[in-house]
């Protein structure tokens, strides 16, 4: 369950992002050391985290056995002001600021409400999201 993101900072400092199990961020400085540890929660994935097995299934790897567990976060990102972008599995993406405070909630809207596989900054700060490659304005998102 320690498979995740690792995702820089513009100061240098480093996120990482726990993709399965109970969802989590930590924050580490540029020099590598732990600055703190933070739950991510809300309304929106109260169900999907609750409804977490406690016994994963397995499935063979080569010539062992490893297990398969489904991951609760789907993409990530950071914005040029360092605030961590933190798309869910199901359609929601959580914002949060350099201190590890969610600040916001977002839906994305195109053809359809969209569950982001993929985030990505422009230099000029517009974002990209996958599927469909579209752009949004992360201050009007």
């Amino acid at each position: 369950l320690n498979a995740g993101m690792a995702l820089e900072s513009p100061d240098g400092s480093l996120w990482f992002v726990f993709t399965a199990g109970v969802p989590t961020l930590r924050k580490y400085t540029a020099a590598g050391d732990f600055v703190f540890e933070r739950h991510i929660e809300g309304r929106e994935i109260e169900a999907v985290v609750a409804n977490q097995p406690t016994v994963w299934p397995t499935r063979r790897v080569d010539d062992r056995e490893v297990p398969f567990v489904q991951p609760l976060v789907r993409a990530a990102a950071v914005d040029a002001q360092g605030q961590l972008w933190i798309s869910m599995s199901v359609p929601y993406t959580y914002v949060y600021d350099r201190d590890g405070d969610k600040v916001r909630t977002v839906q994305f809207s195109a053809t359809g409400i969209i569950s982001p596989t993929s985030l990505f900054f422009t230099r000029r700060g517009r974002l990209l999201v996958t599927p469909g490659c579209f752009e949004f304005d992360p201050g009007q998102s």
